[in-house]
């Protein structure tokens, strides 16, 4: 029998070794596209938006030989144009993010991130998209999880407040940035810094549930809907009335000192005044009303109905017009576009409805989903909505009806916006 030279043996052992080792680490390397976890592309990237600036962040993925990174920028509107180089020279090995600051507000953005390692090996990863923007987007939500801060695209959930609390409806004030929130748990309308989030200040407002803010007044109008009362507070915290009606309320939306549209479930719209203490019932047919938005400029309001399936426009003067049967399911949330036009959140049609004044259906954007509220940007005419029984933000944009959503969990029930908070100084 032949002998091996044991030196010799145990060198052929290592090799041997050392190429199972390698060839089973291929699988695990995360741009292998035979990696089980990863399929090539790791998805270890992100994308924030803020104002004029997009922050991409990353892991490294403990790669012992990663010496640099390089960040392109492609704008998704041009999917053919070339993409731009923004850092050169590289960023080091060990960097985790970066900042583009030459972002511009409105237009959306590709970034892909380029790993460059010893050698002249490069791998790239999963790109992400943002789109930079000054609006400052806070969603309220039913189930006790708080408030949440969104960014500007509504792909980032950038904090959330007080978890534990019911917040059922948030209004703004974007000239004195400030975020105004029911907590019907503890009884108060909290007052917060729509930019930093921070509590400005804090009312007692027993059972309140939904709120009403008017800029050009100064004034808040809050409703308690197992309380049955409204109240009217001045920006320092004073009550300047207190108002109780015959039913519980569901939404509520101050005009002026004369007009505070309340309907109830009970099934009446109520026209309060501030210091009036007999509230005046408008002549219409209700069945179940959901949600109210004023229209100061058309002289009435819509009322969305979900007993009626339908909606109502009713004016100043206690005229009357539905949309027609069958044009809505069973409709929630109402915004009006400033525009002489109310978007509808149309929950069990699914469906996102655009009506005018005469209740004639304008447009309708199909798909959206179990929809029970909608907000109307009205610097770039966005439409925000919530899905809360999939815990869901879903954005849809004005241009061209792109749908973008954000899990932001609990149950989000509605949004309200510093639409242009986010480039304040």
């Amino acid at each position: 029998m032949e002998r091996r030279n044991p030196a010799l043996s145990a060198l052929l052992l290592a090799a041997l070794i050392t190429w199972v080792g390698c060839s089973g680490r291929e699988h695990k390397n995360p741009f292998d596209p035979r990696n089980p976890e990863t399929g090539g592309n790791p998805d270890v990237a992100w994308a924030e938006a803020r104002c004029s600036e997009v922050r991409v962040t990353w892991q490294t993925l403990e790669m012992h030989d990663l010496r640099g990174a390089r960040v392109w920028r492609s704008e998704t509107a041009s999917p053919g144009a070339s993409a731009e180089l923004l850092n050169d020279p590289p960023l080091s090995g060990t960097c985790k993010s970066y900042r583009d600051t030459s972002a511009v507000n409105g237009v959306e953005y590709s970034y892909t991130v380029e790993f460059l390692f010893a050698g002249e090996d490069r791998a790239n990863l999963s790109p992400v998209a943002a789109q930079p923007g000054s609006a400052l987007p806070w969603v309220s939500d039913a189930c006790g999880w708080g408030l949440a801060q969104v960014s500007p695209d509504g792909r980032t959930q950038l904090q959330r407040l007080d978890f534990g609390s019911v917040v059922m409806d948030v209004d703004a004030d974007a000239d004195r940035h400030l975020i105004f929130a029911t907590y019907s748990g503890t009884g108060r309308l909290l007052l917060l810094d729509s930019r930093s989030g921070d509590t400005v200040d804090a009312f007692s407002a027993d059972g309140a549930t939904c709120v009403s803010w008017s800029a050009d007044l100064a004034v808040a109008a809050v409703g308690a809907f197992y309380e049955r009362t409204v109240s009217w507070f001045a920006l320092d915290g004073t009550r300047l009335a207190r108002v109780d009606v015959p039913g519980a309320i569901e939404d509520i939306a101050l005009r002026d000192s004369s007009t505070t549209w309340v309907p109830l479930n009970e099934g009446r719209l109520l026209r309060l005044a501030i210091g009036n203490p007999v509230p005046e019932t408008m002549p219409v047919d209700l069945i179940q009303p959901e949600a109210v938005a004023d229209d100061a400029e058309g002289g009435g309001c819509w009322v969305s109905d979900r007993g009626a399936r339908g909606v109502v426009y009713v004016s100043d003067e206690g005229t009357a017009v539905w949309t027609a049967e069958g044009a809505l399911t069973e409709p929630f949330g109402l915004d009006a576009d400033g525009e002489g036009g109310c978007w509808v959140a149309d929950f069990r049609g699914r469906a996102l409805v655009r009506i005018g004044r005469d209740c004639e259906v304008l447009e309708r954007i199909s798909g959206i989903g179990f929809v029970a509220s909608v907000t109307v940007d009205r610097e770039t005419g966005d439409l925000w909505t919530t899905l809360p029984d999939n815990g869901l933000l879903r954005r849809v944009r004005a241009v061209d009806r792109k749908v973008i959503d954000l899990r932001v969990s609990g149950c989000p029930i509605k949004v309200a916006g510093d639409w242009t908070g986010g480039c304040a100084d």
